[in-house]
Parts: C-alpha cells; structure tokens; sequence
C-alpha cells in the first residue's frame, strides 16, 4: 500500500537524523511534548498522486524534516545548529532514494526543488521557542497497484 511507504520514507529520513552528531531524539512520530534539544521531526508537507497508466500511480511528493534547537543563546544556538544544514543534505544525497522508498529526488530541472534548506530563527515546537532548520525534499515516487 502507498501509505506504508510514506510512512517508511518518513522512517528513513528521521533514521538519517538519528545519525547526526548531537541530536538527541529523532521520534518516529511527532511527539506532543519534546523534552530534549537537539531534535528532529519529519513529515509530509505535500503529495499529489497520477494515475499514468492502468496499475500504476506516479506520486510527485514534498517531504519535510525540521531540526530543532531550543532558543537560549543566539549566538550559542546558531553555532550549534549552522553545521545540520550541510550534514544532513549530504545523508539525503548519498542515497537518492531513501534506501529504496523513492524513484528519486526531484531536481530544479523536473519541477521539483531538490533539497532546501532554510534556516529559521522563529520556530516552535509544544510551546518552546526554537531556531534551527526546515529542510524539504521534492521526491518522486513509482507505485504499482494492487
């Protein structure tokens, strides 16, 4: 079924921020309440499912990971989160199709925006203000009816 890979591309892409050094939870669900910083939380920003041919569905995806850093010391907190904008690219395109979830991520050149980084100085998550980054991923996926 097309939503057990949505959810695994979820999986893998909180599984690549486990990884990064410093974070301390990267839940496989959004939680409610977060009681540790760094951490990391992934979704799907946005999906639009094609039937192209009988059988078979053509999904043009937007994922999103946001990183979060508690907001205490600016200068602190900026230093600390700078280095996950590189970091975690770099896991996302090292394996351009999340472990095999995905056909591939959708560059400029096919309508998509790649990996996006953005920065962001006004985040929240459960009430605490946070900074850090809101990472999307434009993906395509090949799924075959059943």
């Amino acid at each position: 079924m097309a939503f057990t890979t949505l959810e695994a591309i979820v999986a893998q892409l909180q599984s690549y921020a486990a990884t990064l050094s410093g974070i301390r939870a990267a839940p496989a669900k959004p939680p409610d309440h977060n009681g540790v910083f760094p951490f990391a939380v992934s979704g799907i920003e946005s999906i639009q499912w094609d039937i192209t041919v009988p059988g078979e569905m053509l999904g043009l995806a937007t994922f999103y990971t946001e990183i979060h850093h508690a907001m205490l010391d600016s200068a602190r907190d900026f230093e600390m989160t700078i280095p996950y904008g590189l970091s975690y690219p770099n896991k996302l395109w090292s394996n351009p199709t999340l472990g095999g979830n995905i056909s591939t991520i959708r560059g400029r050149d096919e309508g998509g925006s790649g990996v996006l980084c953005v920065w962001r100085n006004d985040m929240t998550y459960a009430g605490v203000n946070t900074v850090g980054w809101y990472i999307t991923l434009s993906v395509k996926i090949h799924y075959i009816l059943t």
